[in-house]
């Protein structure tokens, strides 16, 4: 299974949004963005993504599903 599926998996069943809700992109143009780039590029997006809603919910920074997304972010790093 690819990565940035089980990162969209541990996503959905975390607090972080979504890329698409974050840059209020529409599924379409999501999909299309992630053919359109390399992985490196999938997963600095998903970085970016939960940095985002870490500093601005700082208390909920250690939730365990943002862990597991960390985790995940790290073994492809």
């Amino acid at each position: 299974m690819p990565t940035i599926v089980l990162l969209h998996q541990a996503i959905l069943r975390s607090p972080v949004p979504l890329p698409t809700r974050h840059h209020g992109w529409s599924e379409t143009e999501y999909v299309r963005w992630l053919a359109e780039h390399a992985d490196a590029e999938q997963y600095r997006l998903i970085e970016g993504v939960v940095a985002a809603y870490e500093r601005d919910h700082d208390s909920e920074a250690a939730d365990s599903s943002i862990v597991a997304v960390r985790t995940l972010l790290g073994r492809v790093e």
